[in-house]
């Protein structure tokens, strides 16, 4: 348990959440499928919100969940309309949209003892209603790792920061697709939209050994990376702790000392690899590659370990950031009105992100008289 000083004090949102309505999918497939999820009804203090949203988790019906998650496919509607000109978003069908910094959860045979942490996602806002406490101290790290993400403009007494994205000599992941390799006459000319490695990785073939990654090693380039190592670092150890329960939390710290497990940005306990997507609004399998930008599993991962997706948006007003979904469980995450969205979850759960839409540029008239 947390102690009483550790817990959120902020309200606790609707008791029920249930999914949108479901379709039919084409024959041989299916879509995810949320169950209902319920608030739970007393202070929760496994968890700093004091809360979490429930549903239950039958073990006798694994066979019966992996016939579904190999048949799963994407529901039609993850993808937003275009209506006059303007975007509109759409319930993602039989799934639910995460209400922020509330952990979602399952109990393993209906025993609420046993409870298993499905995913958290939060905002600088979530965050600062939740945790008033954490909140400028995050939202610092959170500018920071902007500017060295997407890069700054000059200003009095700030040199200029440049892109990351645009290093030169930046290495792309293996399974990354090269613009140069696509048929001629794609649509897809973007120079950056890329998976690049930029900690740890693991070689392929055999067990697979873990090893620093092959990435640009300039001066400028060793200087940002381990920057944005270090800014990820000091993230993590504000929204993990946050978003699972202090018995997965206390695993996961003890798994990290006693293993001596090599983590980036810092002497503490944190995250072991480092992967970089970039989309500048085209399909994510297409950019990124097949397996990385469709659903899928990280079938690597260790599952006493979790990931933390940061999803950093620069989008013109009215846009789509596009949602990330989680297909076991049958929920997502969209935040349309952020510049910032954290999201912990574990990589060997079946989970995709679609990219970002922007409205079409409306057309300008001018008249020279």
């Amino acid at each position: 348990m947390w102690n009483s000083d550790q817990i959120s004090r902020a309200p606790h949102p609707n008791s029920i959440l249930s999914p949108a309505p479901a379709v039919q999918p084409p024959s041989g497939y299916t879509y995810p499928q949320a169950d209902c999820y319920t608030l739970t009804l007393s202070e929760d203090r496994r968890f700093t919100r004091g809360c979490a949203y429930v549903t239950l988790f039958t073990p006798s019906k694994k066979g019966i969940l992996r016939s579904r998650l190999l048949a799963t496919k994407t529901p039609p509607n993850v993808i937003p309309r275009l209506v006059e000109g303007k975007i509109v978003v759409d319930p993602i069908s039989g799934m639910i949209q995460m209400p922020n910094s509330i952990p979602f959860v399952q109990h393993v045979e209906g025993r609420p003892e046993e409870v298993v942490t499905i995913a958290c996602a939060h905002t600088l806002d979530s965050i600062r209603e939740a945790y008033p406490d954490i909140a400028d101290d995050l939202e610092d790290l959170s500018l920071q790792l902007r500017d060295a993400t997407f890069g700054r403009e000059a200003k009095p007494g700030l040199p200029e920061i440049k892109p990351i994205f645009t290093l030169a000599g930046l290495q792309r992941n293996d399974r990354s697709v090269d613009a140069r390799d696509l048929p001629p006459g794609s649509v897809w000319s973007r120079d950056y939209d890329e998976s690049y490695n930029l900690a740890s990785t693991k070689g392929e073939g055999g067990a697979g050994v873990v090893m620093p990654a092959v990435q640009a090693c300039t001066p400028e380039a060793a200087k940002r990376i381990s920057e944005v190592l270090q800014l990820l670092h000091g993230i993590k150890r504000y929204i993990l702790p946050r978003s699972i329960s202090k018995f997965e939390h206390a695993v996961t710290e003890a798994h990290s000392e006693l293993n001596n497990v090599v983590s980036f940005g810092g002497l503490l306990p944190g995250c072991t690899s480092c992967q970089m997507n970039v989309s500048s609004g085209f399909d994510l399998a297409h950019c990124i590659g097949y397996h990385q930008g469709s659903c899928h599993t990280d079938v690597g991962d260790d599952w006493t370990r979790w990931t933390l997706v940061t999803m950093l948006l620069k989008l013109p007003e009215g846009s789509d950031p596009g949602a990330f979904c989680l297909g076991r469980c049958g929920l997502y995450v969209r935040e349309g009105d952020t510049w910032i969205v954290f999201l912990v979850f574990r990589g060997n759960d079946l989970h995709s992100g679609f990219a970002p839409t922007a409205p079409p540029l409306p057309w300008t008239r001018s008249t020279q008289l």
